[in-house]
């Protein structure tokens, strides 16, 4: 693993355990076992880690919208298959989970350009399937923007419940958001 990757899955260790605000470089630096000054040689501060973190998960989750959205697929099928990607990805990273969760509830108190595009571009690239969807008459006529934040946001808080419950998982929250997508979107 290479020292830039060391760094970021340190942070995401110490910030999920505890906290963005109670973790410093120093401590990232002793968890990766390496001299701050290396941590320095790769990010500016510890907010240039946290958008790393969140740039390299933002990454991830754009690249396979795109893919989707060239797939010639059903919607019903899209949202299978990013679920399956998005919530396997949680499932298999819980502290990473940890972390986005945590840190995307607020984004704009953080001024953290990443973080903003990570609550952004998902839904704009979500509502771009909807369109997609909608053109081709799979969906009733719905305002794409406006429901694509409402799935997005649903993912969220959705994460945020299953991460923290052993009540639930992600298989069962999988289930219940594309039923409930579904008979909401149905023309």
């Amino acid at each position: 693993m290479n020292k830039k990757e060391l760094i970021r899955q340190s942070a995401i260790e110490l910030f999920a355990q505890d906290g963005y605000y109670n973790t410093t470089v120093k401590m990232v630096s002793k968890k990766a076992g390496i001299a701050v000054g290396t941590v320095y040689n790769y990010f500016a501060n510890k907010e240039e880690i946290l958008e790393y973190i969140f740039e390299v998960e933002l990454t991830k989750r754009i690249r396979f919208l795109e893919e989707l959205k060239n797939k010639d697929i059903s919607f019903q099928q899209k949202a299978r298959l990013f679920l399956d990607k998005h919530f396997s990805e949680l499932e298999a990273k819980p502290t990473t989970t940890t972390v986005l969760t945590q840190e995307c509830r607020l984004p704009s108190e953080n001024k953290l350009e990443t973080v903003e595009k990570f609550m952004n571009q998902i839904p704009a690239l979500i509502a771009q399937l909807l369109e997609q969807a909608k053109e081709k008459g799979e969906i009733r006529e719905i305002n794409s923007k406006l429901v694509a934040n409402a799935i997005f946001n649903s993912l969220q808080g959705m994460a945020i419940k299953v991460s923290r419950s052993e009540e639930y998982n992600f298989a069962q929250a999988k289930k219940e958001l594309l039923n409930l997508y579904w008979l909401g979107l149905k023309r």
